[in-house]
Parts: structure tokens; C-alpha cells; sequence
């Protein structure tokens, strides 16, 4: 096994489910979910605005990394067109059931790594990752999404 499919097996189980399992949430509808997302917003409160900052709002926008899928989807609500990947399975299902729910099924939503994005260079406006790229290690995608 490679270290990219270890990583995409370990992402496979949500990031963000232990806070799921403390809020009560066993199943995963746009009530449930808009539940998670006022408790994860709450927990971070500055991320709206660090995020609105960064000029998502009717722009290009390229998430990397989705968790559970609240930063995508706040960024998808206001951007003119949203892509996003994620090594694992899981989070690219449930943003794409979340893009459903808000009626913004045109959003690109793929499984893929930061270390060999299928975009050409200069693609995005805009590139929003919330703690999932590591730079100082070897095969760093830092430098590759900043192109």
C-alpha cells in the first residue's frame, strides 16, 4: 500500500465525525448537517471571515482537503464556481450530498491529492485549504497549488 492510499484510507472516516457523534447526529440531512455547521463555525469563529477575506465570493474557488464539508460548503453558497478534492472517498460523497441539498449540483467535486491536481496552472481565483496541507515535508504540495 502507498502512502497515498494510507492517507485516503485514514480521511476515509470524516474529519469532524467525533464532533457529529457529540452533537447526536447518526444520519446525514440538511437539518442535521446545518446543526454541525453552526457548531463548527462556533468553534472556530474567525473562519467565516478569514474565509471571506480571501475573496471566495464570485470567484473561482478551489477547496483542497473538505472534511465535513462546512468551509465547502459556505465557499460554494458564494462563489461563481466551486472544484474541490480530497484523497479520500467519504468527504467527496458527502460534499457532493451537501451541494445537492443546497441546490448547487454544477460544483466539481472529485477524489484526487493536492500532489497531482488535475488543473492547469492559474486555473483559480481563489485556493482555500482548513488544515490540510503540511508544508517542510518531502513531497510538500505547497508549492504545486500555489501555481
Amino acid at each position: 500500500m502507498t502512502v497515498s492510499e494510507e492517507n485516503a484510507r485514514f480521511w476515509d472516516e470524516l474529519c469532524g465525525t467525533g464532533l457529529a457523534r457529540s452533537l447526536g447526529i447518526v444520519e446525514l440531512t440538511p437539518e442535521s448537517l446545518a446543526l454541525f455547521d453552526r457548531a463548527y463555525f462556533d468553534l472556530y469563529p474567525n473562519l467565516r471571515p478569514l474565509i471571506d477575506r480571501a475573496g471566495v465570493k464570485d470567484s473561482n474557488v478551489l477547496e483542497i482537503g473538505l472534511g465535513f464539508g462546512s468551509v465547502g460548503q459556505y465557499i460554494a453558497k458564494q462563489s461563481s464556481s466551486y472544484h474541490a478534492v480530497d484523497i479520500a472517498e467519504s468527504p467527496v460523497a458527502l460534499m457532493r450530498q451537501r451541494l445537492i441539498f443546497q441546490g448547487l449540483p454544477g460544483a466539481q467535486v472529485q477524489r484526487g491529492s493536492a500532489l497531482d491536481l488535475p488543473y492547469p496552472d492559474g486555473a483559480f481565483d481563489t485556493v482555500v485549504s482548513s488544515d490540510s496541507l503540511v508544508d517542510g515535508i518531502p513531497g510538500s504540495p505547497v508549492p504545486r497549488v500555489s501555481r
